[in-house]
């Protein structure tokens, strides 16, 4: 990383200690703090190295990667069955890129597509035992990975602020809550009763 170069900023007189904060707008990457470059580089390979560990292992370990394994965790926790405009607004993911998401997996045969009568526009992911057997061939993989490349990384004491500074990059602070109101919504949906 090249030397950071300074540039005339003005201190916040709400921080304590007066931080070098850039209040102007910056005129390039280099011209932003060393900190905050650090963070941003830091964040990127982060996210590759997790992310890419984790993956491999299922893919050693599993039937099915980790963004498989995400779908049908969704899927599952949505009691079987689950709209593909909700598992877009859980995952992040547009619709079109769910949709190609849920044709691989509907091609290994572990979900297939459902529409309904009722609502022609909705369409859903339903999970086959085939799919159902592949999660939990993968459950194992996925949490001695995740705990081997993430979680016993992070001291314990940090969890929750790290955990916090994550939500907040996600930009919704809403986030959980609406999730938990889809699960619970399509847990209801699929409920017999």
């Amino acid at each position: 990383m090249p030397a950071k170069r300074e540039i005339p900023s003005q201190a916040d007189p709400r921080d304590d200690a007066g931080s070098a904060r850039c209040k102007a707008a910056p005129s390039s990457y280099y011209s932003l703090p060393l900190d905050a470059q650090n963070a941003w580089v830091n964040f990127l390979k982060a996210y590759k190295v997790v992310v890419d560990s984790v993956d491999r292992a299922m893919l050693a370990d599993s039937p099915i990667t980790l963004a498989e394994y995400e779908l049908l965790v969704y899927v599952e926790l949505g009691g079987g069955r689950m709209r593909f405009i909700d598992l877009s607004r859980l995952t992040l993911l547009s619709q079109s890129q769910i949709s190609r998401r849920i044709a691989s997996l509907q091609a290994k045969g572990y979900l297939y597509r459902e529409s309904t009568n009722t609502d022609r526009r909705a369409t859903y992911a339903v999970m086959t035992p085939d799919g159902n057997n592949a999660l939990q061939a993968s459950q194992l993989p996925f949490v001695q990975s995740f705990e081997k490349n993430f979680l016993r990384l992070i001291a314990p004491e940090d969890l929750a602020v790290f955990s916090r500074v994550l939500e907040a990059l996600v930009q919704d602070p809403n986030y959980g809550r609406t999730a938990a109101e889809i699960l619970d919504q399509a847990n209801t949906a699929n409920t017999p009763g």
